[in-house]
Order: structure tokens, then C-alpha cells, then sequence
């Protein structure tokens, strides 16, 4: 909500330098309990005043929303595929089988197979090199 308000003040001719100052200035010198709050009151009470439409305005504004392109419509709900109860979602991509939560169920489960597999065969480890602790004798350093 806040954008398409924030979006009505730029139609009514204040600039995007103009908006922040507009909206930031002045704050109260007891403090702001929640910025989202503070910032819808700003952009619902300080609105300015819609510009006069001119006939020339309005048939611009008309062939402007003529040029725009529809957005795509939603995709519809599919049947998850994850782990739990049956249940509906829209995907958020055409190829997507899985709900965000049933898609990090998936991946936990199989994070705890791999541990699983890892802890039933470890990996041996490696045999000591011989005289590996010894330390190979230096030539003699030249001092400079």
C-alpha cells in the first residue's frame, strides 16, 4: 500500500529528491514507534493536492495506460509435492513442484540421509608417513 501512495505523490508532480525531505522532515521529538506506521501517516496527510487536469492531460494519461502492458496472470495452485499432508500453492515460476516449507523439509531430510550415510561409513584415516616426525637436516645458512 505504501508504494501505490508513495507512487500517487510522484503523479502529483513531487519529485522523487522532494519526497524523502517531504516525508522525513520534521519528526516528532518524541521518537517513532514503528517506521512503517510513522511513514503510511506521512504519505496518507501530507498528500498534495491533485493537479488541475487539462483536457491534454487527460488524453495523454489515457494513451499512457493504453501503452502499458497488462501484468501476467497469477499461475494457478498445484498440488505440492513435498513431504506432509497434501495441499495446495501457487508457484512462484512455472517449474516449481514444491512449497517453500515442503522444499526445506525435502532438503533437511536429505542433509539427514547424507549424515546418516557419513556416519555409518566413515572415512578411515590416513596411516602416518614414515619419519614424517623427523626433521630433514638444513644446509648452512649464510649470513648477509
Amino acid at each position: 500500500m505504501r508504494t501505490s501512495l508513495a507512487a500517487e505523490w510522484l503523479r502529483r508532480g513531487v519529485s522523487a529528491g522532494d519526497l524523502r525531505p517531504a516525508l522525513s522532515g520534521a519528526l516528532p521529538p518524541e521518537g517513532v514507534r514503528t517506521a512503517f506506521g510513522f511513514l503510511e501517516h506521512r504519505l496518507v496527510e501530507k498528500q498534495p493536492a491533485p493537479p488541475e487536469e487539462t483536457a491534454d492531460s487527460v488524453m495523454a494519461a489515457d494513451s499512457v495506460a493504453a501503452a502499458e502492458p497488462t501484468p501476467p496472470p497469477p499461475l494457478p495452485l498445484i498440488a505440492c509435492d513435498g513431504p506432509g499432508q497434501e495441499h495446495m500453492f501457487r508457484p512462484h515460476e512455472s517449474r516449481a513442484t514444491t512449497c517453500w516449507p515442503g522444499s526445506r523439509e525435502a532438503r533437511r531430510a536429505e542433509w539427514a540421509d547424507l549424515v546418516a550415510r557419513a556416519d555409518a561409513d566413515p572415512v578411515p584415516p590416513r596411516p602416518p608417513v614414515a619419519g614424517a616426525h623427523r626433521r630433514a637436516p638444513r644446509g648452512r645458512r649464510r649470513r648477509r
